[in-house]
């Protein structure tokens, strides 16, 4: 079986990266425009914002030390032994993938903590739930700071303690989605189909960070067989800030959609925790009397829990 050289690796390795940019790039605009417009509504929404913006700025300069790796890293001239060029290559090329390591490390802990964040909230925030994925986290970044190979290699335990952590999150999230969606199908007969319920646990959990970590864990990566690349380290580092940035997305929009719900256009105005809706116990806000038809148009308030509560009766009119 063919093997990849060295720098044909790399080459593949900066197209998958590039790719994967592309996307966080417009995952980002994207994010970055629906919560700087609302940016008041929410302190969680401010710290997500921050956070994925750091996570942003993190990627850009992955992906920098990829093409600059890359392209010093090329020999297009066949330059054998210890020469001087050489030497300074290999500095150069120690040097990046130290800063690389360090990135990649760091993004890796803010990914992992906004997963156990997000399933600490979609499973009814059960302390019991996360506790297992904390000692993770917290154990996967201690073997990363005591690890001797540190500069060259980021340790595998590390990565280990990170898949397991995205893996339960997974496995604790999907359990939870089809629970409720179960029950609201078995209640109020609303039904939803597989894909969706797919899509939004791929949204939700660390899934896509996960295949990330896996691919650049698993794949062979030259001529030595089994190693973990230099260029190959970076996909779980933009991976790492894809996932929340889509969260981020797929929330504001969620959001925006509940704020904005309304069955009447006097919701038009600046009243944008208000809404019209039927009066309670009333199947229709029309009800018939004897003499006609009477009108009645209540108003509520939305919660913090999601629900509505009546405020008042705006009117009650007497249709011919």
């Amino acid at each position: 079986m063919a093997v990849l050289s060295l720098q044909r690796v790399d080459i593949l390795w900066l197209s998958i990266i590039t790719v994967l940019y592309g996307c966080h790039i417009t995952l980002f605009i994207a994010a970055s425009y629906i919560l700087s417009s609302r940016w008041r509504l929410s302190s969680t929404q401010r710290m997500l914002f921050v956070l994925i913006i750091i996570l942003f700025i993190m990627s850009t300069a992955a992906a920098v030390i990829a093409f600059t790796t890359v392209f010093v890293t090329a020999d297009d001239q066949g330059h054998h032994g210890e020469t001087k060029s050489v030497l300074h290559k290999t500095e150069l090329v120690d040097l990046l993938g130290f800063v690389i390591d360090i990135i990649t490390n760091i993004s890796n802990v803010i990914a992992d903590g906004l997963v156990i964040w997000r399933c600490h909230v979609v499973c009814g925030r059960r302390l019991a739930l996360v506790t297992v994925l904390i000692a993770l986290l917290v154990t996967g970044t201690d073997r990363f700071i005591w690890s001797g190979y540190v500069i060259t290699y980021s340790n595998i335990g590390f990565w280990t303690a990170s898949a397991l952590i995205n893996l339960l999150v997974t496995i604790f999230m999907g359990f939870e989605i089809w629970r409720v969606c179960a029950g609201r199908k078995r209640f109020h007969s609303v039904s939803k189909s597989n894909m969706s319920l797919v899509l939004n646990l791929m949204i939700e959990s660390g899934i896509f960070y996960l295949i990330s970590i896996i691919v650049f864990t698993t794949c062979p990566t030259g001529g030595t067989g089994f190693s973990l690349g230099e260029i190959g380290r970076i996909i779980p580092c933009i991976a790492a800030g894809i996932s929340p940035t889509f969260l981020a997305v797929f929330l504001a929009l969620g959001d925006s959609k509940h704020k904005l719900n309304t069955h009447s256009a006097i919701h038009a105005d600046n009243l944008s925790d208000w809404q019209v809706a039927r009066g309670p116990g009333h199947n229709s806000s029309f009800r018939g009397v004897e003499e006609g038809m009477t009108l009645s148009v209540y108003v509520t308030g939305m919660d913090r829990d999601g629900g509505c509560r009546l405020i008042q009766e705006v009117c009650r009119e007497r249709c011919a």
